[in-house]
């Protein structure tokens, strides 16, 4: 398994669960400028502009900024459709068999891509001539976005976990290095490799075997406290993505 492709997937996966994110976010702009147009349509709307008008006074802009800023979304959607669909097609890419549950969440995600594409791409399409139809295929590329976001973090979870038990690793010809990713297993899936590599280098620095026995006894005693700060690390890290 060649770790520069595994967190290049990995980082693909995360970008493509941030674009799903502001897709949907795009998507409720569109729907709340389509109703912003109407408004700016309406008999009332334009009773008004009438109004202002014989007073010789400019009216409010509403139809013509709605109408750019909708130019705007639509423009964006698209591109961060199709951005989607290049991150999903490299990250979902594996370097192992997945296993049947993983199977699962991955051709769900595609499937979940796939429409989301076509929906969009239908409906901020600017000659569509069913606006209630496409503001029906914007609300579903929608809720689906956000499903997409959900699902996508459950397979990274699920991959994390795979990749941490099955990585062909130097350490593992050595009982130290055995004995460290058993105890590496307290820790989050996305800390173990670092926390290894990191103390399998601290070991081979020391020189008295005395203190390596001493350090590694040491560490694996306060394995419990080191996995406590680590998971609220963890935790810190996601409440700021």
């Amino acid at each position: 398994m060649n770790r520069q492709i595994m967190l290049a997937r990995r980082d693909a996966r995360t970008r493509a669960g941030a674009l799903a994110g502001n897709l949907g976010c795009d998507i409720k702009r569109l729907l709340d400028g389509d109703a912003v147009m109407a408004s700016a349509a309406s008999p009332a709307y334009l009773r008004d502009v009438g109004r202002v008008l014989e007073a010789r006074v400019s009216p409010t802009p509403g139809r013509a900024e709605a109408k750019r800023a909708l130019a705007r979304y639509r423009q964006r959607a698209r591109a961060i459709v199709t951005d989607l669909d290049r991150s999903l097609s490299y990250g979902l890419g594996f370097d192992f068999a997945p296993d049947a549950d993983l199977g699962l969440m991955r051709g769900h995600a595609r499937n979940l891509a796939l429409v989301i594409s076509r929906n969009v791409q239908a409906a901020v399409n600017p000659g569509v001539e069913n606006v209630p139809h496409a503001q029906q295929m914007l609300l579903q590329a929608g809720r689906f976005a956000q499903e997409l976001v959900a699902t996508i973090e459950s397979i990274q979870r699920s991959v994390l976990e795979i990749e941490a038990t099955t990585l062909n690793d130097p350490w593992s010809a050595t009982w130290a290095g055995r004995l460290l990713a058993v105890a590496a297993r307290l820790l989050p899936p996305e800390r173990r490799r670092g926390f290894i590599e990191d103390q399998c280098g601290n070991l081979e620095m020391v020189e008295s075997r005395r203190e390596w026995a001493r350090y590694m006894l040491g560490l694996l005693a306060q394995m419990p406290d080191i996995a406590l700060a680590a998971i609220a690390g963890s935790d810190q890290d996601y409440r700021r993505t």
